[in-house]
């Protein structure tokens, strides 16, 4: 729906031990997501993980590997605390043979794309961690797309981030983000006679909001995005103090 300003945090109305959970919206324009990438292929180079001469890792891939460095810090973790980052991977291009382009419906895989400790994850770099993103969505095969099948045809039932947790060792003690990427989409361009919206969120509250849930849309620019996070409000206003989160905002 179209503001004329961006809304402000939505607060849930059931408390909680570590407080309130909201959502805020940040921007980064598409200088800034270039940036991010740039930097963290340089990374990879400098740590010989991959050669000048192949870029690996995706805006995508940076972007969520720098939205997970910065919420990890601002959560203030212990050093040993085993962090989760969750993201949908298309398997369209993955299986074998391809999926025909007559298929209507979603053929969308959950994976967990990294898993780490907060030192392991702070004291190493954002290429470092954008490159196991990237290498949990290379290990993603028809092999893996087939066994979740298979599980499913066993024990019928919505497949979410919780059945890929259960396969994390350690999982009752674990902090996770999950990121849905809605970045293709064209959500700006749809106008219903009240001007061009400035942001599109998803409109969860209350009990629907989960700490640890990030949203990417498209932005009003082109290559822009405005990333929907949900998180504890005490995570946000510690992300928003922190310089090097905020530098690459727009």
């Amino acid at each position: 729906m179209a503001s004329s300003k961006l809304p402000d945090p939505s607060v849930n109305s059931s408390p909680n031990k570590d407080g309130a959970v909201i959502t805020k919206i940040f921007h980064f324009s598409s200088k800034t997501i270039s940036k991010l990438k740039a930097k963290a292929n340089a990374e990879c180079i400098h740590c010989n993980c991959t050669n000048s001469n192949n870029i690996i890792i995706s805006s995508f891939q940076s972007l969520s590997a720098f939205l997970w460095r910065s919420i990890t810090r601002a959560r203030n973790l212990p050093p040993h605390q085993i962090n989760v980052f969750m993201l949908p991977v298309n398997n369209r291009s993955k299986l074998n043979p391809l999926l025909s382009e007559d298929y209507f419906g979603n053929s969308v895989g959950i994976i967990v794309g990294g898993v780490t400790t907060t030192s392991e994850l702070l004291q190493n770099g954002l290429g470092w961690a954008a490159l196991k993103l990237h290498q949990a969505v290379v290990n993603y095969t028809d092999k893996e797309i087939r066994r979740w099948v298979d599980v499913l045809v066993q024990c019928p039932r919505t497949l979410n981030g919780n059945d890929r947790l259960r396969e994390v060792e350690g999982n009752n003690n674990v902090s996770t983000l999950g990121i849905n990427d809605f970045s293709k989409f064209n959500t700006i361009g749809n106008e219903f006679g009240l001007g061009k919206p400035l942001a599109f969120c998803s409109g969860m509250n209350g009990d629907k909001l989960s700490d640890g849930n990030m949203t990417i849309y498209s932005g009003r620019q082109p290559g822009s995005v405005d990333v929907e996070l949900c998180l504890f409000h005490h995570t946000i206003s510690n992300l928003q103090s922190d310089h090097d989160f905020v530098q690459f905002l727009s």
